[in-house]
């Protein structure tokens, strides 16, 4: 499949370019310099031919700045209006699959969830992700395959921590991301959990769909 990938630079797009490579994806990952995600005909021209589209870039705020809503905006735009744009164009070109990396912080912080379980944040950092989720739903509704993953805490070389951190309820390791998204690109639509065994969210769904097992 030609694969098209933003935030390819990312931690896990770092790691999924050469998985996908190696089971004979042709990908594509234009940076910032090269593609202007807020262009809709640059957008549309760069997803001409294309059948799959991860979109990845985020600009995650850390630290003490993470406090300031402020400071989100950026990764606001990201996650809202050039999720939009870009399901737009590959709705108009004939994108077969629309794949994106939500979060579990969506859940409510406490006790089980899984697919089913309706959102229970309401913090305002996280509202972008509820817009990019609804955009790969009318992706979906346009006949693609919409395919949302929602991943707990990154943690692994890279990362904010270089160990799970229990208190967010779920965590994954970079490298089982990676592979999380390889195998979404052949999963039905629908919204999936990828999150290491144990926790208190669900990774059954995921599991019995695709074969895929964490390794950390």
């Amino acid at each position: 499949m030609k694969v098209l990938i933003t935030g390819g630079t990312g931690v896990i797009g770092r790691r999924l370019i050469p998985l996908l490579q190696n089971e004979g994806h042709e990908v594509t990952a234009p940076r910032h310099a090269d593609l202007d995600l807020e262009d809709p005909s640059a957008v549309s021209q760069a997803l001409e031919g294309i059948d799959a589209v991860y979109h990845l870039a985020t600009r995650i705020v850390t630290g003490e700045r993470a406090r300031d809503g402020a400071s989100w905006s950026e990764n606001d735009r990201l996650r809202g209006i050039v999720t939009d744009l870009l399901v737009d164009a590959a709705l108009a070109q004939g994108v077969q699959a629309f794949i994106y990396p939500s979060i579990t912080f969506l859940y409510p912080a406490e006790g089980p969830a899984d697919e089913s379980t309706h959102w229970g944040s309401d913090a305002d950092a996280l509202r972008s992700s509820e817009v990019a989720e609804k955009a790969v739903e009318r992706f979906t509704e346009g006949g693609g395959r919409g395919v949302i993953v929602r991943f707990g805490l990154f943690w692994g070389p890279d990362a904010a921590t270089t160990s799970p951190d229990e208190r967010f309820g779920a965590t994954i390791h970079l490298d089982d991301a990676a592979s999380a998204m390889v195998e979404a690109l052949t999963l039905p639509s629908g919204v999936y959990n990828a999150v290491s065994d144990g926790q208190r969210i669900s990774n059954a769904k995921l599991k019995k769909a695709s074969g895929w097992r964490p390794r950390y």
